[in-house]
């Protein structure tokens, strides 16, 4: 009986460990979120554009992958486990973006 205690609590001592391990790989494999991220607009003034379609302007960025995505697409790119959204700061002078945000 003592033998079947013992190998048992090992056994759930390992399966432990496994999980515990798994989630100290995910922890540190997560890239953080950039201190100054995207801003609204480029180098050119112009509006970031969705990082999937590529048309229209972006008003969330993706933390975990450093995306840019509209609003159309965000249903594409959308990973509840992993992803988590930030809005795009907006700049001053693009008041059609604003308007659009609110």
């Amino acid at each position: 009986m003592a033998i079947g205690a013992m190998t048992f609590s090992t056994g759930a001592l390992t399966v432990a460990l496994a999980f515990y391990l798994q989630a100290r790989k995910i922890k540190f494999g997560v890239p953080s979120a950039p201190a100054s991220g995207f801003a609204m607009t480029g180098k050119n003034g112009q509006p970031v554009k969705c990082g999937l379609c590529e048309k229209n302007p972006a008003l969330l960025r993706c933390d975990t992958h450093q995306l840019a995505v509209c609003p159309s697409c965000l249903h594409q790119h959308d990973r509840p486990k992993w992803c988590t959204y930030a809005p795009i700061p907006l700049k001053e002078g693009v008041p059609e973006l604003a308007s659009a945000a609110r």
